[in-house]
């Protein structure tokens, strides 16, 4: 998880004086003797590149929320309208489940390497899984507990994550970039990890261990991965 919000706003302010739009943005231009307004109908897409991923993310209606007030403009009337809409959290995309307050998660079984697991994450709408704190290690040990075994991978015991050390050995950074030490969750499985083990190319990609812990994989082997949706 890298960013959580459980909702999209978005503000709209309108400032008519002497009955003359000075700021017009989805509402319908009133006439000289009425102050009547009339919001537009507007149909809001969040969530997602529609070309990796096209399934409605929406699940609910957008709550609009109308503030009025009028002062005066010159020593005319000012009406001053402002609108919030708000969005309904996303959807997750087939598979994935919702742990509340956390994110969407899904377990892939099927063995990729490291690159073709993020590109498959992506395509879904998510990305590999970044934990940021001991509630999310626990919540990939449930995953696990599901698959007690996987086949046609190297290491049962481990799945692809959003990290990884191929720019600088050893300095660790997300799929966006950020420090590995700023995520909220540094633990690795074992004394000893990360290894950077088997020679040249060694291993740049990350991964998590059954037990929670984080590890280093090489990134060309195949593995499980896990993906995971944010709530917002």
């Amino acid at each position: 998880m890298s960013f959580r919000s459980s909702s999209l706003a978005l503000v709209f302010v309108v400032v008519w004086c002497d009955w003359t739009p000075v700021c017009l943005t989805e509402l319908c231009q009133p006439s000289p003797t009425t102050t009547a307004l009339r919001l537009r109908l507007m149909k809001l897409d969040h969530g997602g590149n529609s070309n990796d991923y096209t399934e409605d993310k929406t699940t609910g209606p957008f709550e609009v929320t109308l503030e009025h007030s009028t002062s005066t403009c010159d020593g005319k009337e000012m009406v001053h309208i402002e609108a919030t809409v708000i969005a309904p959290p996303r959807r997750a995309g087939p598979g994935y489940e919702m742990f509340p307050g956390v994110g969407y998660y899904k377990f892939h079984t099927d063995p990729q390497v490291w690159e073709e697991a993020r590109r498959t994450c992506a395509k879904e709408g998510g990305h590999l899984v970044i934990i940021n704190s001991d509630e999310e290690s626990k919540i990939t040990q449930q995953l696990f507990a599901r698959h007690p075994k996987i086949n046609d991978v190297q290491y049962n015991d481990l799945a692809f994550i959003g990290f990884h050390d191929m720019y600088t050995e050893g300095s660790y950074v997300t799929i966006y970039g950020d420090p590995l030490d700023k995520t909220g969750f540094t633990r690795w499985f074992h004394k000893g990890q990360p290894d950077n083990a088997g020679g040249v190319p060694g291993e740049d990609c990350g991964s998590v261990h059954r037990n929670g812990g984080l590890n280093d994989l090489t990134c060309t082997s195949k593995h499980a991965f896990i993906c995971e949706q944010e709530m917002w």
